[in-house]
């Protein structure tokens, strides 16, 4: 995956123009989560947990921006063993609205020795 970066690097590729709960929403934020392999049952639920949560944090776009949700494909697979890197992502398509460019759909890639790990750790 050539075009994804390290999560931590990832907010500097596209802007998500969104309001938080102290400004007007124009629109609700909706975030789909498509599991392609690699993440268990137990880990799908704790990625949707994180979804629903973000989902309630976040509370529409900035004015002038109209945009159904963020879709996320989102797999484990091996990428260096515990320890290492947890997972990289990056947008795979984008819409330019209101002067921003906004990531429309998305890839994560996950570690899933990482993920076993911190499951087992109760994190």
């Amino acid at each position: 995956m050539g075009q994804t970066k390290r999560l931590h690097r990832l907010g500097g590729a596209l802007s998500i123009a969104i309001a938080f709960a102290t400004t007007t929403a124009q629109a609700a934020f909706n975030l789909t989560l498509n599991f392609t392999g690699g993440i268990s049952p137990s880990q799908q639920t704790v990625f949707g947990d994180a979804a629903t949560f973000w989902e309630g944090q976040i509370t529409g776009y900035q004015p002038g921006i109209v945009l159904g949700g963020i879709t996320l494909d989102a797999s484990g697979t091996a990428i260096d063993g515990v320890g290492g890197v947890l997972g990289q992502a990056g947008p795979t398509a984008a819409t330019h609205q209101a002067g921003y460019w906004l990531s429309t759909t998305g890839v994560m890639e996950f570690d899933t020795a990482d993920l076993a790990n911190l499951e087992g750790n109760g994190s």
